[in-house]
This record gives structure tokens, sequence and C-alpha cells, in this order.
């Protein structure tokens, strides 16, 4: 009768060692470690068992105890290489995370305003060339606001630039938490702010600016020596057909409502009546709070 000894020994036995390694080692590899160590701890007790029970095997001592040597040996070695296969791919995963999030960080820093991280000038204009090319294509209005915070070289001179910079900072908050998810809010150099509402109508961008100018002026704010009261103009120009205007035409129409703004008295939104894709000086009326 042929045993399990017999057959291990003949020729289609030979077979069995390394399918059994390839078995072990592919999925260990796979799997990890838990699964290499645990398929070798049965296959070690079950050629133990066929080792000491099995006749020709017992008559076979040294080769049995080469082969199960051979068994444990090869399997520790290979789970030593999936360790430090292992290893190396989670250095390589957190070698991948560093350089994204350095990427991020670079992005961040070339299209941000380092203090009050509003979308810096030269992002802000792209942005406003994109969004009026959308609106030529869907139709629809576009909206351009300049604000300017009030005598702020005063606040820089009377309390310090560490105190203008929380002014920045507060009015920059201020303004977002009132806008749009969508809208777009850029710093445009010093105390100078860019808004682009995609879709906003004349009426609805007067109402908007006056939001705005009320949620920056509401109370002061707070500073290391004191309270500073803030104020702020608006200039507003919008394009109902936006089909003939540039990113030109709207800056010099909100850039001169500002202007209008601050002669009036400051402290306002006032809006400009230049005609589409003119680039006038406006002649509009005040919208007082």
């Amino acid at each position: 009768m042929t045993t399990f000894g017999t057959f291990m020994l003949g020729p289609l036995g030979a077979g069995f060692y390394p399918l059994y390694l390839w078995i072990i080692v592919g999925n260990g590899m796979r799997y990890g470690q838990r699964y290499l160590y645990g398929a070798l701890a049965s296959g070690i007790v079950g050629f133990g068992v066929v080792l000491i029970g099995d006749p020709l095997w017992r008559r076979q001592l040294p080769t049995g105890l080469g082969l199960l040597v051979g068994m444990v040996a090869l399997p520790l070695f290979y789970a030593r290489l999936i360790r430090r296969m292992h290893r190396l791919n989670g250095e390589l995963l957190e070698e991948r995370s560093n350089l994204l999030r350095a990427r991020e960080q670079m992005h961040e820093l070339a299209t941000r305003d380092s203090l009050t991280r509003l979308l810096n000038r030269g992002t802000i204009l792209e942005r406003l060339a994109e969004e009026l090319e959308s609106a030529r294509r869907n139709r629809r209005p576009l909206t351009v606001l300049m604000c300017d915070l009030d005598h702020f070289k005063r606040v820089n001179d009377t309390f310090g630039h560490p105190t203008g910079d929380a002014v920045l900072a507060e009015a920059t908050s201020r303004l977002m938490s009132t806008l749009r998810p969508y809208d777009l809010a850029g710093r445009y150099g010093g105390e100078e702010f860019i808004v682009v509402l995609p879709g906003v109508d004349r009426d609805r961008a007067l109402a908007c600016a006056e939001r705005l100018r009320q949620a920056i002026s509401a109370t002061p704010v707070a500073a290391p020596f004191a309270p500073v009261n803030v104020t702020c103009s608006f200039g507003v120009m919008t394009s109902s057909d936006c089909s003939h205007v540039s990113v030109e035409s709207l800056m010099h129409g909100a850039d001169a409502a500002l202007y209008e703004a601050k002669r009036l008295g400051r402290n306002r939104v006032h809006e400009s009546r230049a005609a589409v894709g003119e680039a006038v000086e406006p002649k509009g009326s005040v919208v007082t709070h």
C-alpha cells in the first residue's frame, strides 16, 4: 500500500515543496506576516505528524529533518524580506504624502496672500478672467467689487503695523463669512480687496456690497492696545452683458466707483454707471448706509 511518505519521496512529491513555498510566501506577501507564520506553523505541525507516524519517513529521518528545516528556514527568510518590503512601502507612502503636502504648500504660497489667506493679486485677476469667459458663454451677469479700508494708514501710524495686520486679518474674516462659497475674493494690494460675484446682477450686487460694508464695520476690531473702529468703502461694477467687456474695463469701472465713494466721504457703497465695455469714470448714485 502506498503511504503518504512514499508519495512525498516519489517524483510526484518533488513538486510539493516549491508549491508549498509558493503558496505560503506568495500569500504571505499579499496578506502579511501573520498569515505567513500561521501557515508555516500549520505546515510544520502537519509535516511533523507525517514524519513521526509514517514508517518510510522514519527510515529516511535525515531527509525528513532536512526538508523540515527547509520548510522552516525559507519562509522565515522570506518573512524577513516581506517585513523589509512593507517597511519600504510605508516609507514610500510617507514620502509621497510629504511630496503632496509640499506641493500644496507651494501652490498656497504661489496663489494666496500670506497674511489674509485671500487670493493674491495675480491669481484673483486670473480667476476674474475665467469667470468673465464663463459669463460670456452662459450669458450671465458678472459683478466686480473693489473694497478699501478707510484711513488704514492712520491705523498703522497710530497703533503700529502689528495692529494693522490684525485689522486686515479680521476684516478679511468678516468679508469671507458674508460671501457665498463660490464667490471669489483677493487682496489687490495694501488695504484694497477685490470681490468677484458670478451671476449677480446690479440690484443684488449693491445689496451684497452693503452687507459686506456693514459686516466689516459692525464692531471694533480687537487689537493689542485698544479696539480699532474700521470702516470701508466699496465700488461696484456690474455687467449684465459680458460679450463686449474685458477684465480691464471691469476693474476700471470698479476702481473709479471706489474712488468716487471715497471722494464723497468714505464708508459707503458707490455704483459704476460706465456703459458696458467702456472704461470711463462713473457718474453713479450713492447707496448710503
